[in-house]
């Protein structure tokens, strides 16, 4: 039976390529297994076993591609919009978000690519009001 999944579950689904290299896996046997089905290609150098993401709910699939980036984010960063909703378990009505959408404090660093939409503070200054 598939039920939804929490964000411990689904970061222990991830294998990043480095690992699979390190663990005796070639280059060419881990584009092999995304070619024959056998693994997904999440993004960039992360990837989930085939059967595993077939059992995952839209939200769940989208809260594997939230792990996998925030994993590459180099400074201050909080995953934002749908991306939050997926981490804090809100359900989407079974969509899938395209993008990973996150909220960068200035001088933070993201692997960029057509899968983040990151949107950058103009300040981190915190304001009050009277």
């Amino acid at each position: 039976m598939r039920r939804r999944r929490g964000p411990d579950e689904v970061r222990a689904l991830l294998h990043r390529r480095r690992d699979l290299l390190e663990a005796g896996e070639s280059e060419r046997s881990i584009d092999r297994s995304v070619h024959d089905g056998i693994r997904v290609h999440v993004r960039r150098g992360w990837y989930v076993d085939r059967a595993a993401f077939d059992e995952l709910y839209a939200e769940d699939a989208h809260l594997l591609h939230v792990m996998a980036v925030a994993r590459e984010v180099r400074g201050r960063a909080v995953v934002s919009h749908e991306s939050a909703a997926v981490l804090h378990g809100l359900d989407l009505y079974r969509v899938r978000p395209a993008r990973v959408h996150l909220t960068t404090a200035p001088g933070a660093r993201i692997s960029s690519g057509p899968d983040v939409s990151a949107t950058a503070l103009l300040s981190t200054r915190t304001t009050s009001s009277r």
